[in-house]
């Protein structure tokens, strides 16, 4: 019997064999990366082969599904739609669950602005795990969690990218009727590591982080920005100036797994799939915008039943190809950046300092060429 691989360029740190060792010998933890990866204390393995039966880096034959409808929409209620990063549509099916005694799992900030998996059960809480959150979650002991809800027959609403349903899914080993899944439009899971730097030099120019942001709608919906709260000031910076978010966009800071992404395919693993819906104008120019618009799939009967559940929603049915067609990375792979090992080893050896100096120069570089080769195409 063997271990699993964790050198495999498709681990994704999930966590599942974390949660599936009967020895309880297995952690994921950061690695020389920056990524989630798992350790083993290979002295007290048993060689059971759990953890390598339900590794989803090796195994992917769990059933998908066709994407049955699809729609835009947002929440009646204006303070949800804008409080959240789309059209506040996951908090209506969060609270719908919670209102019938059921429990959400979603991605949240800890203390330390670390990522993790929690359980929510009261309608309070909810706000946590709402709004997008572009690094990678640790999931800790979430599947056991959420196993054992499912086996008193509590219904479970997870939220997560999907590779991270899919790796639920796995660790269950059958369908149950009372979990419903919800995955978010995935463009790829920035590195952990790569957070934990760019936090400290916050924390080092401005003083202790108190409140984080990846999607604050103050600049518009259509033009999003971090918004970062320190002890001493206020910090929004748009997408398209922030040093994080361009390391994102640039494909630099992505895990390796995410370049052969195994569900970017138009076959669906969750029962619900929400993002934004970008370029909505070009379909439906009328439509009011500015607080954000979410895109709905929902690819199987739990998914459809649950949407017309929510009562506080509007939510008109258009096409999928209409999403897809400003979300093509669903279902589209994109091709590792050229100098992905050099970013990678400027990640071990540069100071922060000198890391995030470097790749800001970079980038700005490739801004203005961009702009001189559209100059001269005209």
């Amino acid at each position: 019997m063997k271990l699993i691989d964790i050198d495999n360029i498709n681990c994704f740190g999930c966590g599942v064999c974390k949660n599936v060792c009967p020895q309880k010998i297995i952690e994921i933890e950061e690695n020389q990366n920056g990524c989630y990866k798992p350790k083993i204390d290979t002295v007290k393995c048993i060689h059971c082969n759990i953890c390598n039966e339900k590794c989803m880096a090796t195994h992917n034959d769990l059933k998908s599904f066709n994407i049955k409808n699809a729609y835009y929409g947002y929440s009646n209620d204006k303070l949800v739609r804008t409080s959240g990063s789309s059209g506040g549509i996951f908090y209506e099916l969060a609270k719908n669950i919670i209102n019938n005694g059921g429990v959400v799992v979603g991605a949240s900030f800890n203390q330390k602005f670390e990522v993790q998996h929690v359980m929510v059960e009261n309608i309070l809480n909810l706000q946590q795990i709402i709004g997008s959150k572009y690094v990678e979650s640790k999931m800790g002991n979430i599947y056991s969690t959420i196993k054992e809800m499912l086996s008193l027959e509590k219904v479970v609403l997870f939220s997560g990218t999907p590779c991270q349903i899919a790796a639920l899914r796995m660790y269950l080993g059958k369908d149950y009727k009372t979990l419903i899944t919800v995955e978010v439009f995935c463009h790829g899971t920035p590195r952990v590591g790569v957070f934990n730097k760019y936090k400290k030099i916050i924390e080092k120019n401005n003083a202790k982080i108190i409140k984080f942001n990846f999607r604050s709608k103050v600049n518009g919906w259509n033009n999003p920005s971090y918004e970062i709260q320190t002890e001493k000031r206020n910090i929004i910076q748009k997408h398209s100036q922030n040093i994080y978010h361009l390391m994102f966009g640039y494909h630099h800071s992505l895990k390796d797994a995410c370049f052969e992404c195994a569900f970017r395919k138009k076959e669906r693993y969750a029962d619900i799939s929400l993002g934004d819906f970008w370029g909505v104008e070009k379909y439906y120019p009328s439509e009011d915008m500015r607080s954000g618009l979410s895109a709905v799939f929902t690819n199987t009967e739990k998914g459809i039943d649950l949407i017309k559940q929510c009562n506080n929603l509007k939510i008109k049915e258009c096409r999928v190809d209409e999403i897809l067609s400003t979300n093509i990375f669903q279902i589209k792979q994109y091709d590792k950046p050229n100098d992905y090992d050099k970013y990678n080893d400027d990640y071990k050896h540069l100071s922060d300092i000198q890391f995030f100096k470097k790749y800001r120069r970079m980038y700005f570089f490739k801004k203005i060429n961009m702009i001189f080769k559209r100059m001269i195409n005209k």
